[in-house]
């Protein structure tokens, strides 16, 4: 099965300044798109919100292929900020797509008056 493809590679390369070819680039989207399938309920989102799941997610994995910093003149990136803040906000997202993938991701220890006690 196919996996049906959120957001175009104009979508990820908004987000991110990446040296993934264009013909890599639809192998990336299909996969990330895939996931968020298998990991939250796409159907009662709105496609904005799908497309920039979709994005967001492809864009850290095309980050994670070349993590380094990267330098173009005068401009430079700290690819490592920058892929800090992508996992950051797709953490967010997730939580707020309802998911229940993003729950995973907090760190803060449940507070005693929510458990059950006796």
């Amino acid at each position: 099965m196919i996996a049906l493809a959120y957001c175009t590679e104009g979508d990820v390369r908004a987000r991110c300044d990446t040296d993934v070819t264009t013909a890599e680039m639809p192998n990336l989207i299909a996969e990330a798109s895939a996931w968020l399938d298998r990991k939250i309920t796409v159907a009662g989102l709105t496609v904005p919100m799908r497309r920039l799941l979709a994005a967001t997610l492809t864009a850290i994995i095309c980050m994670m292929k070349d993590p380094s910093s990267q330098k173009l003149g005068e401009y430079a990136e700290d690819r490592a900020a920058s892929l800090a803040k992508l996992n950051k906000m797709l953490d967010e997202m997730l939580v707020d797509a309802g998911g229940g993938v993003g729950f995973r991701y907090a760190y803060d220890p449940v507070p005693r008056s929510y458990i059950a006690v006796g």
